[in-house]
């Protein structure tokens, strides 16, 4: 027959429970911290590019996507034409595979 004793424990290991799995999931959420001074918005997956018509303020929304960096792409669209498939930006001196992959599922090309 189950006392009262024992109801606390079970309540009290539920409290534990309950508590940590609640901490874990606000900690590991993307939206900690976003509104932050200097921060800029996360980025969802609805969120697309494109890299053939976007300006240098439209790719620096991109993650890791600096003044610098935009401006590279816009130049090399402008000289060579526009990009047929996202892997062509990885010809642009100062982007890296990491840095392409950072940002590659919010690029498009047409």
């Amino acid at each position: 027959m189950p006392t009262l004793h024992s109801h606390k424990k079970v309540f009290a290991l539920l409290a534990i429970f309950l508590f940590g799995s609640c901490f874990i999931s606000a900690c590991s959420s993307k939206r900690i911290g976003a509104n932050l001074p200097g921060k800029r918005e996360p980025l969802h997956s609805a969120f697309l590019v494109n890299v053939n018509t976007a300006d240098a303020i439209e790719l620096q929304k991109l993650p890791h996507v600096g003044p610098a960096l935009a401006k590279k792409i816009i130049e090399h669209r402008a000289r060579y034409g526009p990009f047929r498939k996202p892997e062509h930006l990885l010809i642009i001196d100062g982007l890296s595979e990491k840095g392409f992959r950072n940002f590659s599922q919010f690029i498009s090309t047409g």
